[in-house]
């Protein structure tokens, strides 16, 4: 019996051990591949790396490889079949890197590039790519990446004027992945930053803001929201005094409550709040196009009984 046991233990040791070293190997031949096709990116021969890359992940997805073929797909702009657009694989590849990211900075980018394929495909994917773009925003622990901010410019310009159709499927998706997002019960519900000017220093609303709320007044009236409510909240930039700052932002979100509910939304299913600068979209801005992306108002879809965490204003309150 004794002698059987041992005999048995030997063959799970010999298994165990081609097991580690066949998973050795398949390591090895990944990373020679992924460094076969970096180095065909940099020469820009995209197929070619494109084929070493899928090759390589084959043997070991990681967050790199499924990003530097997502790149390749951008730039050479081909297929990996003849059935599917690049863009549609470059989706994928960084829909890969976002699932085998283990950090938040390496999701961000991941979500970025995400955006920027669904920028380049346009049409319907452009509530899509604002959404995600604004994650990768929130998400990234310091500077973003000048590729990113220019990301964010294009699609910021394709979207600063939205649809009620727009607005309903930008509150009714949800982001990817939100693994690295940490959880706001300031704000707990789908949310969507809407481009709202006013005139300086002021509550009164820029006219060429009307059709942004109008479209916002209809998206309301939805049957999606049937049992919803509304949080409305006001967002500043950090430059200038902070209390004048938070008292501005609210006094914005309550008069944006009150336009709305003379359009005739129901004033009950609507909260208003002003959060200054506390809560930035883009933490790190420095130029005045930088501030602008935390310059906005926010629309969160929230349960009925469901009431959002207080934001601590301190003094200004």
């Amino acid at each position: 019996m004794n002698r059987t046991l041992a005999i048995l233990l030997v063959c799970a040791c010999f298994s165990l051990t081609a097991l580690t070293s066949a998973q050795a190997s398949d390591q090895q031949k990944a990373r020679e591949l992924y460094n076969q096709g970096n180095i065909l990116f940099k020469s820009k021969q995209y197929f070619e790396a494109g084929e070493a890359l899928r090759a390589s992940l084959q043997s070991s997805k990681n967050f790199a490889t499924y990003y530097l073929l997502g790149m390749t797909y951008l730039a050479g702009k081909h297929p990996a079949s003849p059935n599917k657009p690049y863009l549609e694989n470059a989706e994928e590849s960084f829909k890969g890197a976002l699932g085998a990211a283990n950090s938040r900075k390496k999701a961000a980018m991941a979500k970025g590039r995400i955006a920027q394929a669904y920028l380049l495909q346009g049409g319907k994917q452009l509530v899509a790519a604002k959404r995600e773009i604004e994650e990768a925003l929130k998400m990234t622990p310091e500077k973003a990446p000048t590729w990113m901010l220019a990301v964010y410019e294009k699609i910021n310009a394709e979207t600063v004027r939205m649809s009620s159709d727009q607005i309903v499927r930008s509150l009714t998706q949800n982001p990817l992945d939100s693994r690295f997002k940490p959880v706001d019960l300031t704000a707990p519900g789908p949310s969507l930053n809407l481009k709202i000017n006013f005139q300086f220093d002021s509550t009164e609303v820029s006219q060429d803001s009307i059709a942004n709320l109008s479209a916002l007044s209809t998206a309301m009236k939805n049957e999606a929201f049937r049992k919803n409510r509304f949080l409305l909240i006001g967002h500043a930039d950090a430059r200038g005094d902070e209390c004048h700052n938070y008292h501005l932002s609210q006094s914005r979100a309550k008069s944006i409550s009150q336009w709305l509910d003379a359009q005739g939304n129901d004033l009950a299913r609507i909260i208003y709040r002003g959060d200054g600068a506390k809560r930035p979209l883009y933490a790190a801005a420095e130029t005045e196009d930088q501030h602008k992306i935390n310059r906005r108002l926010e629309i969160v879809v929230m349960e009925q009984e469901v009431m959002p965490a207080e934001v601590d204003h301190g003094q200004c309150q």
